[in-house]
């Protein structure tokens, strides 16, 4: 029979240990919703929710449990959850900041285009989109897989409980907030630049036909210029889906440095 103290202690230390498991199961869901390609709505929600489960069962046994204390009372656990969930929230957000570059440049050239009618449905995001924001989504995911970018992504997972240890958060709004502007706006910065050739391309096809309407006052330019910025938009986004792709990749080693840099303003 086990002595009482021991007893004490041991289920002292398994409720302590629960309660931190707790705590990375609450970071990692955070992060898991917002993840792209992983996170999105086409994935089950069993299998977003045991992603997160064997994700915390990995990194569960690596996490540093030194400086940590947690507290007795509930509503002191409760800071403590809301605070690694603001981690998690923060650091998702960023994550899916990848692929949103890619369906700015996607709508913007389906509005110059002539898409903006035609609409289709996302099952990575469960919203309706345009035909050019489809193309490039799928292709950006082809090559964010290809690249091992969901790897570098789960590795900056793992990497948080290093910068930024349980229990040990400490949001800094005013760290956060600048940062979070200046990564959304470098984001619609450059989706405008990838979109950027393929819309040069397309107002020169307007001058072009504009030119034409007043050489050529009796014939329909609406009907000349419908079909031909549709080749335009699908020409050059051809020829320029290598550069999209190259920037694209830049994009997302940015996208890892600043979540470095997230972390380490939440300590």
């Amino acid at each position: 029979m086990i002595p009482p103290q021991p007893l004490q202690e041991i289920t002292t230390l398994a409720t302590g240990e629960f309660e931190l498991g707790v705590l990375a199961l609450i970071r990692i869901a955070s992060m898991v919703s917002f993840l792209p390609v992983l996170g999105s709505v086409s994935v089950p929600t069993q299998v977003r929710i045991g992603l997160a489960a064997a994700l915390t069962i990995c990194i569960f046994p690596t996490l540093s449990r030194t400086g940590m204390h947690m507290p007795e009372s509930v509503f002191g656990f409760a800071g403590l959850a809301i605070r690694e969930l603001a981690v998690g929230m923060v650091a998702g957000w960023a994550f899916s900041l990848v692929f949103q570059v890619t369906d700015l440049a996607g709508a913007v050239i389906d509005m110059q285009a002539g898409f903006s009618m035609v609409e289709l449905f996302d099952p990575t995001t469960g919203e309706s989109t345009h035909l050019f924001g489809q193309f490039l989504g799928i292709a950006a995911t082809v090559a964010f897989l290809a690249g091992g970018g969901h790897l570098r992504m789960v590795a900056c997972l793992a990497d948080s409980f290093r910068t930024v240890p349980l229990g040990l958060a400490h949001p800094d709004a005013g760290q956060i907030a600048p940062m979070a502007v200046s990564l959304a706006g470098k984001a619609i910065l450059l989706g405008f630049q990838m979109a950027g050739p393929v819309l040069m391309a397309l107002l020169m096809t307007t001058l072009l036909m504009a030119v034409i309407s007043r050489i050529m006052p009796q014939a329909n330019a609406w009907i000349l210029a419908m079909p031909l910025q549709i080749m335009t938009a699908c020409a050059v986004t051809a020829l320029g889906l290598p550069y999209i792709l190259d920037a694209f990749r830049g994009w997302q080693d940015e996208i890892w440095q600043v979540s470095g840099d997230l972390f380490r303003a939440m300590r």
